[in-house]
């Protein structure tokens, strides 16, 4: 039996939870049957969905239209996402302004409904027309035939004067009544333009870090991109929650289940998006694939654990098996994270300059060059003295003979490749300016 807390103990756990920090911010709940999205600002973000969900689950949600949508689909249907995550040493007043302003801003742009925090209040004094807006589930209208119904909407009382109305400032009229929500809109809008969705044994690893920097940016406040996870775990119909077992054939560690990845699958919605696997078996990430995947509506990855994933739900499903590189990680999660960001960055408006990205490392088949800024000396060594001639052809000559003697003595695989590209482009651009100078 576990030994009572003295009162001293308890105190003081209470004092901790007291003192605890809690973040503010913007969420949005997307129906995904329907394509609604829902706004909503609160003080702990973290928490949220804990008291939203037990509320839509229980019938008395305080939004009609998100109650009138749970009630008309199923919880999976359902998503709960942080937009944005608001300092904690904001004043009170400041946080206040602040929730308001970007739960405004995230409204508009994801072109939501504003979820409303305490109910839809009654929009007249008039007690007969307040009544007027609830019905049964006959369809009579109240008050004259209140009746009970397991798909309710509870009001807190306003301004109109309720004759029946008990504590807690609850409406309650003979039993609980339904309050009438605006029809379910028929929109099939998406809520964002690429979309990320993992399928992985611990969602809590991530964002990590795609919530930071240009990439978390473009996330949680420009919308460019979305963030889903999927606990495979939830997928197990052993009632101890496995879902792996030993290698057929023998041998050590355990593999996950076909059965299982392939319902956690099977539960997203159908897309032609592309199925990526992180293995170490593989075929390499390269510019190009990513490239590729940046084009498409948004990528599925798997993140593989133990000693794999059954190859037959991978052959079945399409998967692409993708390795990061020649080493072997503990699990697929930091792969997925670097192929996510790899894609999320190509995206138009996610980085500050697009011509950042065409002299990058493998945009053409040869590695970057060299960087320098501020200070002119560090530790003896000095920036090179061409990048501070002003003289633009001959930083770019220099730039460019870097690029292939890096790519020469790192990469000789990528030199050679890029060797043998040289004849066919020269080519091609012969024929070009032929044609050119024949005024075709």
């Amino acid at each position: 039996m576990t030994p009572a807390l003295s009162s001293a103990a308890r105190k003081a756990l209470i004092a901790d939870y007291k003192d605890r920090a809690t973040v503010a911010g913007i969420y949005a709940v997307i129906c995904s049957a329907t394509g609604q999205v829902w706004v909503g600002q609160t003080r702990h973000i973290d928490t949220r969905w804990n008291g939203l969900g037990f509320t839509l689950k229980t019938g008395s949600g305080r939004d009609p239209s998100l109650q009138a949508a749970w009630n008309a689909h199923t919880p999976e249907d359902f998503r709960f996402e942080q937009l944005d995550r608001l300092p904690t040493d904001l004043s009170d007043l400041r946080l206040k302004d602040e929730l308001k302003e970007r739960a405004a801003r995230w409204t508009a742009r994801l072109q939501a409904e504003t979820l409303l925090a305490g109910g839809a209040p009654p929009t007249s004094h008039s007690r007969r027309d307040f009544f007027a807006s609830f019905q049964s589930e006959d369809g009579k209208s109240a008050p004259s035939a209140w009746r009970r119904s397991q798909r309710v909407y509870i009001g807190r009382a306003a301004s109109t004067p309720c004759p029946r109305r008990r504590s807690g400032a609850i409406w309650r009229c003979g039993g609980v009544f339904r309050r009438l929500a605006p029809p379910l809109s028929g929109s099939t809008r998406p809520f964002m333009p690429f979309t990320a969705t993992v399928l992985t044994m611990f969602p809590e690893a991530f964002p990590g870090a795609l919530g930071v920097s240009l990439i978390g940016t473009a996330w949680r406040e420009k919308g460019l991109w979305s963030l889903e996870t999927l606990d495979i775990r939830a997928f197990s119909e052993d009632r101890r929650g496995f879902l792996d077992d030993t290698p057929a054939g023998g041998g050590p560690g355990q593999v996950l289940k076909a059965d299982v990845v392939a319902r956690a699958l099977d539960s997203l919605e159908g897309s032609s998006r592309p199925l990526l696997y992180m293995s170490a078996r593989g075929r390499s990430l390269t510019q190009a694939r990513v490239k590729e995947w940046a084009k498409a509506d948004g990528i599925t990855v798997l993140c593989g654990r133990f000693e794999g994933v059954d190859q037959r739900v991978l052959d079945a499903r399409g998967f692409e098996e993708v390795s990061v590189g020649d080493a072997v990680l503990a699990g697929g999660e930091a792969a997925a994270m670097l192929v996510i960001e790899a894609c999320v960055r190509l995206i138009p408006g996610v980085l500050g300059s697009g011509e950042s990205l065409s002299t990058e490392s493998f945009e053409d088949g040869l590695l970057e060059h060299p960087q320098y800024t501020r200070p002119r000396t560090f530790e003896g060594l000095d920036i090179p003295e061409v990048l501070l001639s002003g003289d633009h052809r001959k930083m770019e000559l220099w730039r460019q003979e870097q690029r292939e003697k890096t790519t020469q003595d790192r990469r000789p695989d990528l030199w050679a490749a890029h060797l043998a590209r040289q004849p066919a482009e020269s080519s091609a651009n012969s024929k070009l300016k032929g044609k050119k100078a024949r005024g075709e």
